[in-house]
């Protein structure tokens, strides 16, 4: 049966597709390249922000279920499985989902629906600040630590976050502004579609969570 965790912030969702870690992106730092979901590494996945409330009371329902499955020579308790935000305010929790396990084949992209649980489109790419329901399974393991994964199974869209446009660009001092006259009008814009521009991608630091040769089945 599906956990759901209420109310939480999205942040840095790859789900309409797998993705998988590439050290060779953003000049050596890393980051998430789509991928077929047969490739190492290869997941679905995503990053949420919770209260402290929140975290505390995810963290004791996995600690429940780890020990339920504790076997011997595992872990006397859980360990914290989140960290804290830059701002020391909030806690970030991660949930994935293998684009392919060797016991059940290829697996399919989680479930993406709206308030009113209308399927979103197969295309559609959540974004960073996004506010969601996120359902798991809790997957409790012993490999080479303890622990316990969330797996997705799907997200429910409560705010979605229109995904900005970067500006790479400074002001350039000593330099007028371009004022639009009458016989030569400003082009217009575009509008602006959020789906299709790229996935957002976590460059500040190394995918957090368990390896994905370490996770289950």
């Amino acid at each position: 049966m599906a956990y759901v965790i209420e109310n939480v912030e999205a942040l840095w969702p790859r789900l309409d597709r797998t993705y998988k870690f590439d050290q060779r992106e953003n000049g050596g730092k890393g980051g998430s390249v789509p991928c077929a979901p047969t490739d190492q590494g290869a997941a679905y996945d995503l990053s949420f922000k919770m209260t402290k409330d929140q975290a505390t009371k995810l963290y004791q329902d996995m600690a429940a279920e780890f020990a339920k499955a504790k076997q011997p020579g595992w872990d006397d308790k859980l360990a914290m499985p989140f960290k804290k935000s830059e701002d020391g305010i909030f806690f970030i929790g991660k949930a994935n989902l293998k684009g392919f396990y060797p016991k059940f084949g290829e697996t399919s992209p989680p479930l993406q629906v709206d308030a009113q649980k209308n399927k979103m489109p197969a295309d559609f790419q959540l974004t960073t600040g996004s506010t969601i329901n996120l359902a798991v399974t809790f997957v409790p393991y012993k490999m080479s630590s303890c622990g316990v994964s969330l797996r997705i199974n799907g997200v429910q869209v409560l705010d979605y976050r229109e995904r900005e446009q970067e500006d790479p660009f400074n002001i350039v001092p000593g330099v007028d502004a371009i004022q639009p006259t009458a016989s030569q009008p400003a082009a217009p814009m575009p509008a602006s579609d959020p789906f299709d521009l790229p996935p957002v991608q976590e460059t500040t630091a190394a995918p957090m969570g368990i390896p994905d040769d370490e996770i289950p089945f």
